[in-house]
């Protein structure tokens, strides 16, 4: 039976503007958005090893009414090979425009913004004519606008064009003294750029030194692994069982950090912790009693029949370790994977135990917790954390951790600090202004009060953090 005709609401394919139009092409690359373009697979080649891998492969075929041009025999009919790419028209037509001797379109790079989509596909398809023509580009673009080159840089990894946009930015800025870098506030949502860039960019202003060279780390361990359970520097165990005898249940990860990783417990321990796990163990044993009866009686000694089957690796052993009392972790990142695992599961009781341990390690390490919280998508307890950053100075040290962080959360937490050290400075202020100009004490004797005042608003003015009751403002990620 043949199979239907393709509806009439079915996108069909449009050709690409001139050059790529042309029925002397051999290859077809089709776009997200549904736009063939023609190309010549030696020139492809030639620009791209990505691509001279992929067309020594046989290639799938048009359809025969897949695209105008396809209307019969010679060339461009239905024999001609069809690539499917991620980009988009304009994304592709540029990098195409780049790798084809033919002038260069630079109306389509007047802004830094327009290249970071083919710079990132050049990347992925290691083109490396389009990648250095872009970056000239951007260089060329830079005295006008270095902050746009400096960002679109970043996202697309470009670390010589970052440096010297940032030498560029650093010969115009004015130390205002705020925590926040305000002219960040022109990048919008910041999405590709990482809060370790951010604080690359602000360390290197604000210090100086070589960019991305001298900026000093802190060496904090937020690998979900270290200094739990089994201490820092030990290897996380490929399983996890409990001193109590007699598991009747293996729990099984499928991570693939820890690919089939098993964990033994006890079904009773997990159902009364969580209703999630009770149903689906209830499931389990269904399935399990069918083949317990098959083969006769269960053998006490054999494996746990029920098997439970897991997404995560490390929320997992966090998890069964929680379930049985044991020590909760003081790590950031470590309860803000338990937090996770609470929610999912549902697991009431543990949550308040996890909850009173997060509120000690984020007090302890606020800027940590803040992070970690941030990168698990915990925005209520980073909101609440942010207080506790405002009690001392912003840390001048990075985490390694900052570059998985977006630089929009590290700008929101910037500016919120700035906010609040402003007020309470202005309450100082205001504090000031009630004190009488003398304090008469004894009789008819008296002392100005303008070395108190001094000392208060320059106390309000390089105080190194905020008191938590001093401001009511509450800092917002949504």
């Amino acid at each position: 039976m043949s199979s239907p005709p393709p509806s009439s609401n079915t996108p069909r394919p449009t050709d690409a503007p001139h050059p790529f139009d042309q029925l002397s092409a051999d290859l077809i690359l089709r776009t997200a958005d549904l736009v063939d373009f023609r190309v010549h697979s030696p020139i492809l080649a030639q620009a791209s090893p990505f691509f001279a891998s992929i067309l020594a492969l046989p290639q799938p075929l048009a359809t025969p009414s897949s695209s105008p041009h396809n209307t019969g025999a010679g060339p461009g009919n239905s024999e001609t090979p069809i690539v499917p790419v991620s980009e988009d028209s304009t994304t592709l037509e540029l990098l195409l425009r780049l790798a084809y001797p033919i002038p260069k379109p630079y109306t389509l790079m007047a802004e830094p913004a327009q290249m970071v989509p083919a710079l990132l596909a050049a990347a992925k398809y290691d083109m490396a004519l389009p990648l250095e023509t872009m970056s000239e580009r951007l260089v060329a673009l830079m005295p006008g606008n270095p902050l746009a080159v400096w960002a679109a840089a970043c996202r697309t990894d470009l670390k010589d064009v970052v440096r010297q946009a940032a030498e560029v930015l650093k010969a115009s800025w004015t130390n205002s003294g705020a925590e926040a870098l305000s002219f960040m506030d022109g990048l919008g949502d910041m999405v590709g750029i990482s809060a370790g860039d951010y604080y690359r960019l602000k360390h290197f202003l604000m210090v100086g030194g070589s960019y991305m060279e001298e900026v000093p780390v802190t060496p904090v361990e937020f690998s979900v692994f270290a200094g739990w359970g089994w201490g820092r520097g030990r290897d996380l165990p490929s399983w996890y069982s409990t001193n109590l005898p007699s598991t009747d249940v293996t729990c099984r990860s499928s991570s693939r950090r820890r690919p089939q990783a098993l964990y033994h417990a006890h079904q009773v321990v997990l159902c009364l912790q969580s209703p999630v796990l009770k149903a689906r163990l209830a499931e389990c044993r269904g399935v399990s009693s069918e083949h317990e009866s098959s083969n006769g009686p269960p053998n006490p000694a054999a494996e746990p029949l029920v098997v439970l089957d897991f997404d995560e690796d490390a929320k997992l052993v966090f998890s069964l370790e929680a379930c049985y009392g044991d020590p909760l972790p003081t790590d950031p990142a470590q309860l803000a994977e338990l937090l996770v695992a609470c929610q999912k599961y549902e697991m009431v009781a543990i949550a308040g135990r996890v909850r009173e341990a997060w509120e000690r390690a984020a007090a302890r390490r606020p800027l940590e917790a803040y992070f970690a919280a941030i990168n698990h998508g915990l925005n209520e307890c980073a909101e609440g954390v942010a207080k506790n950053v405002l009690r001392g100075p912003v840390p001048r040290t990075s985490t390694t951790v900052m570059d998985s962080v977006p630089a929009l959360a590290y700008h929101r937490l910037l500016v919120y600090y700035d906010v609040c050290r402003q007020i309470f400075k202005e309450r100082l202020e205001n504090i000031c202004d009630r004190i009488p100009a003398h304090i008469y004490y004894g009789y008819r004797q008296s002392t100005t009060t303008t070395a108190l005042k001094q000392a208060v608003i320059d106390f309000g003015t390089g105080a190194q953090g905020v008191p938590a009751k001093a401001t009511n403002v509450r800092l917002r990620l949504d």
